[in-house]
């Protein structure tokens, strides 16, 4: 027989990115923000004859009536090369690196350039098969994946095992550049971008090096189960909480407001979607805010910037949630002024992207110094959002047909790639723009229109009216990209109150927008009307909504509203 690969899986279902949103009525904007591995275990099913039926009585002594468990505890310790001709090759010291040249059958995976890493996957031109992986040299290469599958929305969180891996590589999962850092020579963590479904290779890029692992992941569609749930929080905190998943799968609800005007909290709670509960952190964080942005790094912990717009002005400190710990610590250093209504986004190497409703141009902040500092040349006007694209680079995006920019950090410079949204962006509440799948950029309208606008990267045009629009305008509201790639808009009010004491119209109502069909339709309503929430996605396609109630009340934000996910069914 033909040598046979038999490969060894470890699955772990992986998590789906944050996107966080802002209370529009007070100013609110927040950050947007296993693989099927080879186990090294082979068998060469050579017990005593090759595909020719020869018994293989060689005069070196090799009667190849071993099993070859690519371990090398056979004696056999040089090359084995099957013919398939009816005669066999071997030097009797075979190491497990067959290379079958015969009838095509697919044996050695490991160092096969035309079945690297799986049969049928051949290395371009140059490329090496090092370990299953396709690489310009093998200094460089991929050998697992602690994740093979994950959701079309992006933010399951990676760990890439292999070698030679050294500060500034850059993963790429299919056609979308992911976030990641490099922790040692032979691991680098990394956050999944958005991705249309099906099998992508995964490839680090090193200078002028690159390892490909072939098809080890796959951007699956993940269903949901209705009804929403209602959960009990420790405390209100509507008006727009943080809300960011971690990497463990918990959920951190942060800040938020209790019962209107000056009643910012500092209080946070952990949902836990293995109990289905909420629990509180070990300890408050050092300000009290509302209108919080946050984002979870690629160390783990969680960023929070800004907010508590209720008092006198922003405050402007930033502050660190350790997991591990349950509680929060200043950063080291803090941002130059306050920033209200901040959105963030992660860039390719780590660092955080930061824009805000109150402060001009945009920040870098470094998690390895734990400081912030301006960007060169960014646009002076405040008020800007941010989504990051595809490529890596971030569109900065205001409403009123401003200019939309492009930053490259690479390049360290932005660029006008058309105008932004015709309306008014609803810049208080969670209507930021996303990403989509297929790398399109989706923004919603506010409470004058139900217009849809999209933004095509490859055209650089600036953002068009979709074919496609609302049921309803909406204030308010909030947003988040689901598992199979559509985006559900949650709740909000529906006509257009100026303030508090406006009478608010709220709304119960989820409408389901699918890009991909070019429609909007009407989903399970959550379980009251609310408003100002802050929803995301979660690491199996389920969905939090947290928050809500503008404007005070007893009931302000004691409740998360939940949505349970649907694993995919893989093929």
């Amino acid at each position: 027989m033909k040598p046979t690969r038999i490969r060894a899986s470890g699955v772990i279902v992986g998590l789906a990115i944050a996107f966080a949103g802002s209370l529009p009525f007070a100013g609110c904007a927040n950050g947007v923000g296993s693989s099927s591995e080879d186990s090294g275990i082979g068998i060469d099913m050579d017990a005593g004859e090759d595909a020719s039926g020869d018994a293989d009585s060689d005069s070196d002594g090799d009667t190849d009536s071993d099993t070859d468990t690519d371990s090398d505890t056979d004696a056999d310790t040089g090359t084995h090369s099957d013919t398939s001709d009816g005669s066999d090759t071997s030097d009797g010291s075979d190491t497990g690196n067959d290379t079958d040249t015969g009838s095509g059958d697919c044996g050695d995976t490991e160092s096969d350039t035309s079945n690297c890493g799986s049969c049928g996957y051949a290395c371009d031109a140059g490329e090496s098969c090092c370990t299953g992986s396709c690489s310009t040299g093998c200094a460089l290469s991929i050998t697992s994946l602690s994740e093979d599958h994950g959701p079309m929305s992006g933010g399951t969180w990676v760990e890439i095992t292999g070698t030679g891996f050294a500060p500034g590589a850059r993963v790429w999962f299919g056609t979308s550049l992911a976030p990641a850092m490099v922790l040692d020579a032979q691991t680098i963590r990394a956050q999944t971008s958005p991705h249309v479904a099906g099998k992508v290779d995964v490839r680090v890029d090193q200078g002028s090096d690159k390892t490909t692992r072939g098809e080890a992941f796959q951007y699956a569609s993940y269903g949901f189960e209705g009804p929403w749930q209602k959960i009990s929080m420790s405390g209100g905190r509507g008006g727009m909480p943080g809300v960011s998943v971690l990497m463990d799968g918990r959920v951190l609800l942060a800040g938020g407001a209790y019962a209107g005007a000056g009643t910012e909290v500092a209080t946070a709670d952990i949902y836990d979607p293995a109990t289905n509960t909420t629990s509180p952190t070990n300890g408050n964080m050092k300000a009290a805010r509302l209108c919080v942005g946050q984002i979870t790094l690629l160390t783990g912990k969680v960023l929070i910037v800004g907010g508590s717009i209720y008092s006198a002005s922003p405050t402007p400190n930033a502050e660190l949630f350790d997991p591990v710990t349950s509680t929060f610590a200043p950063t080291t250093g803090q941002p130059p002024s306050p920033q209200n209504d901040a959105t963030m986004t992660l860039l390719p190497d780590g660092k955080v992207l930061v824009a805000s409703k109150t402060a001009p141009g945009v920040l870098l902040y470094d998690p390895t110094a734990d400081t912030f500092s301006p960007v060169a040349g960014a646009p002076n006007p405040a008020g800007y959002q941010v989504a990051r694209l595809l490529d890596g680079r971030v569109l900065l995006v205001a409403g009123n047909g401003a200019p939309t920019y492009a930053f490259d950090p690479d390049a360290g410079t932005f660029a006008t790639v058309g105008k932004g949204p015709a309306e008014t962006m609803d810049i208080d509440s969670t209507q930021h723009p996303l990403t989509l799948p297929d790398g399109l950029v989706l923004s919603v309208g506010n409470w004058t229109t139900n217009v849809i606008q999209l933004f095509d990267p490859a055209k650089a045009a600036g953002f068009a009216p979709a074919p496609y629009a609302l049921k309803q305008s909406l204030a308010h509201t909030s947003f988040t990209v689901m598992g199979d790639g559509t985006v559900f808009v949650v709740a909000g009010v529906t006509n257009s109150p100026s303030n508090c004491a406006y009478p608010w119209v709220f709304t119960e109502a989820v409408e389901r927008i699918d890009p991909i069909a070019g429609s909007v339709g009407a989903f399970d309503a959550l379980p009251e009307p609310t408003a100002v929430l802050t929803s995301v996605t979660l690491l199996d396609g389920s969905v939090i909504s947290a928050g809500g109630t503008a404007c005070g009340g007893s009931s302000v934000g004691k409740y998360l509203y939940f949505l349970k996910g649907k694993p995919p069914v893989l093929k």
